[in-house]
Order: C-alpha cells, then structure tokens, then sequence
C-alpha cells in the first residue's frame, strides 16, 4: 500500500568518507541520492533522514490464519497464494507466508499472516477466494483496532518505547530469494521447497522459520516505482523469501549442519526452477556467503554503483563483505 520505506525518501544527511557532511535529495547530490536509496551503507554515515509520511487509515486489522499441513496441501496453499496475489486484490492488503516445523514428519506449520488497512467489514470478502483453496477452519486471529494498534501487534512482545533493551541475542544464518513476477515460483520449486522443509526442516536441530513475502503482485507500491528511480533494483519481483535457522538455544557456535540446511532450502527452489531462472537476492538479508552478491543484489545498478563510490568513497572506508566496491 505504502511501498518501501526508502520510495518515501525525500533528503538524507550524510557523513562522508572524507568526514565532510552533506544533504542529499533529488536537488542536491542526486547521484549519490540514488545511490543511498538501496545501498546505504557502502557510502557513508547518515546521520538523518526526512520522510514523506502519510494519513493513518481509519481501521487496521493484523489477521492470522495457522494451519498444520501436509506436503500436497501446503503446496497448494503456496501455489495458491501466489496465484491469489496476481488477481486484483486491493492495495489495502498485505501479507507473507510463514512456514515452520510442523507436529509431524512430513508437515510443517503454515501461516497467512498480515495486514488489512481497509474496513475491517470487507477482509473476509477479499481474502475468501485464497481461503477457499486451504484447509478448512484454520486456527483464526482477528485483531482489529487503530493503525498503532496494528503496529504494536505486529511487533509481538517487543515494546515500541525505544528507551527499552534490544533484542535478545541470536546466533544465525540467513538467505534470501526474490522470485521474478516474469516467471512465478513453478509447481516442482514449490513442491520441492515444502517437501524439504517437511522433512529435512522436521529433522533439523535448528531453530528455523521461512517467509515468504508479498512485495509485488496487483497493485502493489514496491513495483509500481520505475526500476532506475533508486538503487533497489527489484521492482518487478512477486515475493521476498526471507530463509533463516538459528543456532540451537540461539548460542555461538554457529553449527555446519545450519549452512547445510538453509542452503538446501535454497537449491531445492533454484535446482527445480527453469535455467537461468531470473531471481533476485534481497540486500538487507546480509550472506556474505553469497556467490554472485553483486548481481543478485543489485543487478544492472552495480556498474552505476561503483561508479558513485569511486567518487565518494575512492580509498574504500566504509567496506564490507557485500558493499560496493571501488
């Protein structure tokens, strides 16, 4: 409905590489504008950002709908979210996919979660025809109220005071697939992402989730920005998958047996999509493990990209295993 937050961008104040400050906005320092809007941390410090806000909508409702499914089932399921998604459905609807372990081998725990910004009286009405292709009578939660409301529910037990803790911490490996809305996650990637999950994910030690989220389809924001607007490169993906298994009890070390799994979830999509299947990574999923970061993260943008750099950044400060290289 709203987009990325980086497509409400109007300026960015920035430390740069030589410590001199700067602003930047489509008027002043418009390269590296562009530049930071998908890229920031390869070019500087930013030390503030002004936004275009927008009206709070007069309703909001989180909603969750929690099945236990088979293999055959949770692929249609996914098959059928991603279909739905592709029907007219309004701006006003937003929502992932959340797999897990199931109660079984050979199931895993399948969640439509979400939010609704329209009147809370027409949610069922337009999420029926997705419904209608599951299980009946899923595990259901309806929770509507004001947009902050919507906020705070989504946050789950973090407080949104921010003089509170940060997270707890976390031991963990995370990858990540954008799937191209040209060719749509295919029935055997499908069947064989969930097969994997429903066994090899049942048998796992880790701790592990995988998202699948909505960034494009039917009227979305994401996509409707022009590709070169920004640095981010993906405006014509279907969904994000965010891939992730954390260290038992969430503690170092990190065990072998973790990258082995999150990377087989991996290559049980890619190995069962079409050659030079045209997919994406997302940047803000850092995996320094990642072969060819350069192109899956930023595809076309990353000559323009090093380009930027050599001028603002040429002696290479602000470097990281996946920032633009001089």
């Amino acid at each position: 409905m709203w987009g990325l937050t980086l497509d409400t961008i109007l300026s960015i104040n920035l430390v740069k590489a030589d410590g001199s400050i700067i602003t930047a906005s489509e008027t002043e320092n418009p390269d590296i504008f562009w530049a930071l809007r998908g890229a920031a941390g390869s070019f500087g410090i930013t030390t503030s950002i002004t936004v275009k806000t927008f009206p709070a909508p007069p309703s909001a409702t989180v909603f969750e709908y929690t099945y236990d499914l088979n293999v055959t089932d949770a692929s249609n399921g996914l098959t059928a979210f991603q279909s739905f998604v592709q029907t007219n459905i309004p701006p006003e609807f937003g929502a992932e996919i959340n797999l897990g372990k199931g109660s079984s081998s050979g199931k895993v725990s399948f969640t439509i979660v979400g939010g609704w910004y329209g009147a809370a009286s027409k949610l069922n009405a337009t999420i029926a025809p997705l419904l209608a292709k599951l299980p009946a009578n899923p595990k259901t939660s309806l929770n509507v109220g004001s947009y902050i409301n919507s906020v705070q529910a989504l946050a789950g037990s973090q407080s949104l005071d921010t003089s509170t803790a940060p997270d707890v911490h976390d031991t963990f490996y995370a990858k990540s697939l954008m799937t191209p809305a040209s060719s749509p996650m295919s029935a055997a990637a499908i069947k064989a992402f969930v097969n994997y999950l429903a066994h090899e994910g049942f048998d796992s030690t880790m701790q592990w989730f995988c998202q699948v989220e909505l960034y494009g389809g039917t009227n979305s924001a994401i996509n409707a920005v022009a590709t070169d607007a920004t640095a981010f490169v993906h405006r014509s993906s279907i969904f994000t998958l965010q891939l992730y298994a954390s260290s038992p009890n969430f503690q170092p070390p990190y065990p072998p047996s973790g990258f082995t799994f999150v990377d087989g979830i991996v290559n049980s999509i890619i190995s069962n999509s079409p050659p030079n299947w045209n997919y994406g990574a997302y940047p803000n999923y850092i995996d320094d493990m990642l072969q060819n970061w350069q192109t899956l993260y930023y595809g076309s943008h990353y000559p323009r990209l090093r380009s930027i750099k050599d001028k603002y950044d040429p002696k290479n400060i602000f470097l990281f295993p996946t920032g633009i290289q001089e």
